[in-house]
């Protein structure tokens, strides 16, 4: 959580406190595009003056943005963080909100810009693992009525109740674990050491039995430290195995450079294995569907209700799909090991 304070940019904000200046930065950016309507040029500095003024940490800038199509279009978007209260505690999430040469009469895009260590959490309502932003006071916007200044305000709101990041773990390395168990030990010898006793600390009784504990935090780190090598070794095998492993995919290769027919080579050994064959068909059929509900949602060519209904059936038919898949893995795993042990 801590890292969505990190606003490196919130001092440019600071760069446009005076109205005048802020508004003539803006009508430099739109003409330097070249494709904003002169009719508009009034509406867009006012909405991103505005929204400024309150949100002192964004600042606007010309970047490109990727369409569907991989064409790049140069946009002004409005860079920076916005603030939220999580469990009473402030912070700084990152955003970038586009306007395309069609606003006001179209929304603008939003996103959450995912930092390094931060993701998305998952199945999050309004916000895709992408980062874009999905709120139904987007899906609603009308021309005469909404802005921008009025968006960030219910982003703020949303985010707060439904956070759009989080910090990932690292999962620590053996060398690590290692240099942490260590540690954690000498502090607790160092803690024992310094503990006031009860009774007199000179006594030899209570020395031998400080000594009794340090030999067994002792043996304990040993045994860790014995279990780390184990850990190593079995890492070097795995190695070794993976390099065997490699010299025969090398050979295989070598051995199959001559063009064969696909049909022969898409035809599983056995009928476990062509199921097994079916159900990752079927997997990726239903994540390329899921894929074009988002391509259909972001286009607004589908309504929101339609999407959550066709997202929850197709997410069921894929689960089970998943789930088929790893029961025939699981039976083809036992036949392979019956077929060694005789």
């Amino acid at each position: 959580m801590s890292g969505w304070n990190a606003d490196p940019r919130s001092s440019q904000g600071s760069a446009f406190g005076q109205a005048g200046s802020l508004q003539k930065k803006v009508i430099q950016l739109l003409r330097e595009a070249k494709i904003y309507p002169p009719q508009q040029e009034r509406r867009i500095v006012g909405e991103v003056s505005s929204t400024i003024r309150q949100y002192p940490s964004l600042f606007p800038e010309l970047a490109m943005y990727s369409l569907k199509t991989g064409k790049q279009v140069r946009l002004l978007r409005l860079m920076g963080t916005i603030p939220i209260r999580y469990m009473g505690s402030p912070y700084n999430i990152p955003i970038s909100i586009w306007i395309t040469e069609y606003f006001p009469n179209k929304c603008p895009l939003c996103y959450v810009e995912i930092l390094e260590g931060m993701a998305v959490p998952r199945g999050h309502k309004h916000v895709d693992v992408r980062g874009m932003v999905y709120h139904p006071y987007l899906h609603r916007w009308q021309a005469q009525r909404d802005n921008i200044a009025a968006l960030v305000f219910e982003l703020c709101a949303m985010f707060s109740r439904a956070p759009p990041l989080f910090k990932k773990k690292r999962p620590l390395r053996a060398d690590e674990r290692k240099k942490l168990l260590v540690q954690q030990v000498t502090e607790e010898a160092a803690k024992r050491m310094n503990e006031p006793s009860a009774r007199d600390k000179s006594t030899f009784h209570s020395r031998m039995e400080e000594r009794a504990r340090l030999e067994e935090v002792s043996q304990e780190l040993l045994k860790e430290l014995s279990n780390l090598n184990m850990e190593n070794m079995s890492s070097v095998q795995r190695i070794e195995t993976l390099k065997a492993e490699n010299r025969s995919l090398e050979a295989w290769v070598e051995d199959n450079k001559e063009p064969k027919n696909v049909d022969s080579l898409l035809k599983a050994p056995s009928i476990p294995q062509q199921q097994l064959l079916n159900c990752l068909a079927k997997n990726r059929a239903y994540q390329d569907v899921l894929d074009a509900l988002d391509d259909g949602i972001s286009a607004e060519a589908i309504s929101v209700g339609s999407y959550l209904k066709e997202i929850e059936r197709i997410g069921r038919l894929q689960f089970f799909e998943r789930a088929h898949q790893r029961r025939i893995k699981l039976y083809i795993a036992e036949q392979e090991r019956t077929s060694d042990a005789t």
